[in-house]
């Protein structure tokens, strides 16, 4: 499979609507639909072009493509229908968007005094 590009010129709405739950699921976390085509979708978030969710239907399995966090590396499977594709991306994006930057409460030496601390600082 190959890294979408944004394009500009994508219909907004999704083409094929068996995606539409996902469409929606994406587009409300700010990210962009760069293929959209009836056989194939895919979304990325601007500023992070190598991280995309891609779907394509072939005759017969759907090949999902999903970004690995942090490196520039896909992971690819694929399923016999739909609804099994659609379940597996909506968890892998949910999880993927869940594993932003967080935060971790570390005690001083005084039990009033709480500092936070990025996980990405601690490595």
């Amino acid at each position: 499979m190959q890294t979408p590009i944004h394009n500009s010129n994508i219909k907004n709405d999704i083409v094929n609507k068996g995606f539409s739950i996902l469409d929606t699921l994406f587009k409300e976390n700010d990210w962009n639909i760069v293929i959209n085509e009836q056989n194939w979708v895919a979304y990325t978030k601007t500023g992070h072009e190598t991280e995309y969710f891609e779907l394509k239907i072939e005759k017969s399995k759907v090949i999902v493509s999903i970004p690995l966090k942090k490196i520039p590396y896909q992971y690819v499977t694929s399923f016999t229908d739909y609804f099994q594709a659609s379940e597996y991306v909506e968890a892998r994006f949910k999880e993927f968007i869940s594993l932003e930057p967080s935060l971790v409460v570390s005690p001083s030496s005084s039990n009033d005094n709480i500092q936070a601390i990025s996980l990405d600082d601690s490595i």
